[in-house]
């Protein structure tokens, strides 16, 4: 027996809301989560013996989320928004939003494989990797990689040009233009580069522990596809990436095993 789907999303995610629409034109209606109702719900949140988690959320607007009506849950919110503490001092915030993000990802890992990438005890939404680390991942995983260099001041960087004040600031190279885009769902990619660069796309999300992920590209210096970010946050704005993650949270809800990345 399938039970329900859960989108934890921002009113202005365009992904999202097709997402929703193609669940709706299929019967599967998801309950859809803004991220700052999570700041004011009610919780009920509790460790057994052996770390198992188990959750009640009541959202604000009366529905409620328990664990064991939950089939599939989808978080495409890097980060939950305290709208109580917005006048509160600037350290009471980052307490307050830490101790938030905590307890999402709390409820999210005591979940399990029913949802869609693996939470890593900070980010909600997959792995909690800086920019550069997922560039070397995707290096690891077969894929080209745009060329970066990060320092932590501009003198160091051999013919730095710029003024004495941002010698001494940190320095990066300026991202390249993404040009092109992988998706991977599943163990399926789609997107122009797919064909080519499709297979390392999903030995990084196998990586990841994503399920859903998205690779963009950029031209090198020679005009071919170079790997030069990565996201747990895909954009899904073609109908066969939305159609695919559709027919995952389906499966995933239904309680059957997804091939690929988890």
């Amino acid at each position: 027996m399938s039970k329900g789907v859960v989108i934890v999303a921002g009113s202005a995610d365009g992904g999202a809301a097709s997402l929703v629409q193609a669940l709706l034109a299929r019967g599967s209606p998801p309950t859809v989560v803004e991220p700052s109702w999570l700041a004011g719900a009610r919780w009920t949140h509790a460790l057994d013996t052996s770390g198992r988690a188990a959750t009640t959320i009541g959202l604000p607007d009366g529905r409620w989320i328990r664990d064991g009506e939950v089939g599939a849950v989808l978080c495409r919110a890097p980060a939950v928004p305290q709208p109580r503490f917005a006048r509160s001092p600037a350290a009471d915030r980052d307490y307050a939003s830490a101790e938030l993000g905590a307890l999402v990802v709390s409820w999210l890992r005591g979940l399990g494989d029913r949802v869609v990438n693996d939470v890593d005890g900070i980010s909600p939404v997959g792995p909690s990797w800086a920019p550069w680390r997922a560039l070397d991942e995707a290096r690891q995983a077969g894929l080209p990689v745009a060329p970066s260099l990060v320092a932590t001041s501009g003198r160091l960087v051999p013919g730095f040009r710029g003024s004495p004040y941002d010698a001494r600031r940190p320095f990066a190279t300026a991202p390249r233009e993404i040009v092109d885009r992988v998706v991977v769902v599943g163990s399926r990619a789609y997107g122009g580069p797919a064909a080519d660069l499709g297979p390392a796309c999903v030995r990084l999300a196998e990586r990841a522990r994503c399920r859903v992920l998205e690779v963009g590209f950029s031209l090198g210096d020679d005009g071919r596809l170079e790997a030069g970010w990565v996201s747990a946050v895909p954009a899904l704005t073609e109908p066969p990436e939305l159609g695919a993650v559709a027919d995952l949270l389906e499966r995933i809800s239904s309680g059957h095993a997804v091939a690929g990345t988890r």
